[in-house]
Order: C-alpha cells, then sequence, then structure tokens
C-alpha cells in the first residue's frame, strides 16, 4: 500500500515539473509576444482612462459654467428687487410721513417698509394683540408695537 502511495506521489511530482517546464520553455519561445501584449494592454487601458477624466473634467467644467450662470442670475435677480424695494420705500416717503426704513430680504424674496405709529399702543394693548406665546411673528410684532412701529411687506 505505502509503495503504490509514493508512486502516485511521485506522478504528481514529476507531472507539476511537466507543466512547469512547459510553462517556462512556452515564456523563454514567446516572451517578446507576451510582453507585447502587456504593453498594448497598458496603453489602451491607461487611454481608456485618460478619455474617462477627459469627458468627467469636460462634464465638471460644464456644471460648473451652469452653476456660475444661475448664481448670477440670482444676483442680478436680487440686485434689481432691492431697487424695486427701494422704489416702493421712496413712494411711500413721499406719500407718507411716518416711514422710517425699509429691508429686503434675499431668502424671503420679500420688500418689508417700517413705519411709525401715530398714536402708540399701551404696552397692555400689544400684549393683548400680539400675544408672545404665538411664535416668532407675533413676537415680533409684539416688539415692534411696544417701540411703536409696525411693518409693511411688498
Amino acid at each position: 500500500m505505502r509503495s503504490k502511495m509514493l508512486h502516485a506521489r511521485g506522478w504528481r511530482r514529476r507531472g507539476g515539473n511537466l507543466i512547469i517546464k512547459f510553462i517556462m520553455n512556452w515564456l523563454k519561445e514567446n516572451w517578446f509576444k507576451l510582453s507585447l501584449v502587456i504593453a498594448v494592454l497598458v496603453l489602451g487601458l491607461s487611454y481608456i482612462f485618460y478619455l474617462k477624466d477627459k469627458e468627467n473634467n469636460r462634464k465638471f467644467e460644464a456644471q460648473s459654467i451652469a452653476l456660475q450662470q444661475a448664481e448670477s442670475k440670482q444676483k442680478e435677480y436680487s440686485a434689481d428687487r432691492k431697487a424695486d424695494c427701494l422704489v416702493i420705500y421712496k413712494t411711500e416717503s413721499d406719500k407718507w410721513n411716518n416711514v422710517v426704513e425699509w429691508d429686503y430680504s434675499d431668502l424671503e424674496d420679500t420688500c418689508t417698509i417700517t413705519y411709525k405709529e401715530s398714536n402708540p399702543k399701551s404696552s397692555f394693548q400689544c400684549d393683548e394683540d400680539f400675544p408672545t406665546d404665538a411664535g416668532f411673528n407675533s413676537l415680533w410684532a409684539n416688539y415692534l408695537c411696544k417701540d411703536g412701529r409696525f411693518e409693511k411687506e411688498f
């Protein structure tokens, strides 16, 4: 039994050696062809990655230009609205003598004109009309009321 196992193991060793010898002989005969194939594959893959990178850069530049144009339009729109708000303020100032200030909010896209109250309310009346526990807008209106001012949005 033992001799059969040794014979089987030896056969595997000799068979493994034959395969390695075959591969080594093939490499000796075809090393130039193999090197050429590897070089072509490396160059081809490099070119493909170069093209992908070039396309990604082009897309990034296009997105960047589009973003800059959108920001430019937004700034232009805000500047126009701010100028409109100033015109409204001047018109209201010409109509009324109690106009105090104006403000344009980019976030809310609103023009707010603040007026001075001719007959300011008492602190008690302001607390009744604008309860401070009803949210920020009511709290702000309460503050303005106590200061003798009110706002109007356009």
